[in-house]
């Protein structure tokens, strides 16, 4: 199961790469919003008692704001500082919006004119967090 969702993956980051142009700062300033997106859907998960839903949640949030530290440092910015939102819980297909949203960071962070090694800790942690999507239940 995991390898058809990887695959499935990588099919739809190729495609979405097909027709990129090269990001700029207000692309990242997009990163921090799919970001926060992907937060808000997380906190919509409940662990339903289970204490490796409950770890698995919370090291997803950690990672989001990890994430969301390091692109606030690419804007210049010293901390990441949170938009409003009023949060609401969209309980449908929360992995499929989920790896939606990393689809697009990731087509964002390919297109940037950035070095590797600014970005590295960035897709490093990125890459991580796509993995665990799979064992959302």
């Amino acid at each position: 199961m995991l390898n058809k969702e990887m695959e499935s993956l990588t099919k739809a980051y190729q495609n979405a790469l097909h027709d990129v142009e090269i990001a700029t700062e207000s692309d990242l300033e997009r990163v921090i919003t799919l970001l926060e997106n992907q937060l808000e859907l997380i906190s919509c998960l409940h662990p339903r008692a289970n204490t490796i839903t409950s770890r698995l949640i919370n090291y997803l949030k950690t990672s989001v704001y990890k994430s969301l530290n390091i692109v606030s440092s690419l804007c210049n910015k010293k901390n990441y500082s949170p938009s409003f939102r009023n949060g609401q819980c969209y309980a449908n297909n929360i992995r499929n919006r989920l790896l939606d949203a990393q689809i697009s960071i990731y087509v964002i962070l390919n297109s940037l004119n950035l070095s590797y090694e600014k970005l590295a800790e960035l897709y490093e942690n990125e890459n991580r967090k796509t993995t665990l999507f799979s064992f959302i239940p």
